[in-house]
């Protein structure tokens, strides 16, 4: 099995096919899902997200708030078992465990990193600083 561009099509402008042993049975696919990112990879971003977010906790424990809003806004329209957990961890957590659940590795953290109610944490420019780092590390 190989991607060869179908028709003469440049990567990243068209269709490319995965070519198959048998004639008739290739499956095309269009090119923007083969610049989708791999689970690991985004993992890996949202990590380091919320690793500057932890940091900024440290430095500024009343980010907490804002998450807390976020948590009352979001659950007043989805009311999803997600949030209601973060909520739970807000209202019962230390400051050094929600820090330890934003920069750990493991299943949990990884799972509530998902549903992050730290929206608007980082600044913008310190987001994108983040986003640019790891689109550099694609590339």
């Amino acid at each position: 099995m190989i991607w060869k561009a179908a028709g003469g099509v440049k990567a990243g402008s068209g269709v490319w096919t995965l070519g198959s042993a048998r004639p008739g049975r290739d499956v095309t696919f269009p090119s923007i899902l083969l610049e989708m990112r791999s689970h690991q990879w985004i993992t890996r971003r949202s990590l380091a997200l919320h690793e500057a977010v932890a940091a900024k906790l440290v430095q500024d424990p009343g980010l907490l708030d804002l998450a807390r809003a976020n948590l009352r806004r979001w659950l007043r329209d989805r009311p999803i078992a997600a949030l209601r957990e973060w909520q739970d961890l807000l209202e019962t957590a230390s400051l050094q465990d929600v820090i330890a659940i934003l920069r750990s590795p493991d299943e949990t953290g990884v799972r509530l990193r998902q549903s992050s109610p730290f929206a608007g944490a980082l600044t913008p420019a310190e987001r994108q600083r983040i986003l640019d780092a790891y689109e550099a590390r694609r590339a």
